[in-house]
């Protein structure tokens, strides 16, 4: 589960752990809690949508994103998706810009990462 890996990630770098719970009412939505805060990830809404996982990645990234920015943190997440198969990095906004400035990191598909 990527709520498993990335809360094993922060402690590692000694970044706030996100304490989290899972709710779910079967075929109505999937809800987080982190650090006490619910977030809507998927909802039935969402699943008739052509591509339903795209929504769920991007809210659960703004969701850590939010809270790495509240506890003070100078890394945020970034991804890439290309179909269902996404890439996460952490970076700061100097290391971001680094890449981003230099053609010769990652082939220049930096471009690509997002920030959720």
């Amino acid at each position: 589960m990527f709520m498993q890996t990335i809360s094993t990630f922060l402690r590692a770098a000694d970044s706030p752990v996100l304490e989290f719970g899972e709710i779910e009412e079967r075929g109505l939505y999937y809800d987080i809690v982190l650090n006490g805060r619910r977030f809507r990830i998927i909802s039935a809404e969402d699943e008739k949508q052509c591509y339903p996982w795209s929504a769920p990645a991007v809210r659960l990234f703004r969701a850590i994103n939010g809270m790495l920015e509240e506890a003070g943190s100078e890394e945020c997440m970034y991804y890439d998706q290309i179909g269902n198969d996404t890439m996460v990095v952490f970076l700061s906004g100097d290391m971001y810009r680094a890449i981003a400035e230099s053609d010769a990191v990652l082939g220049g598909h930096v471009r690509l990462l997002n920030r959720p």
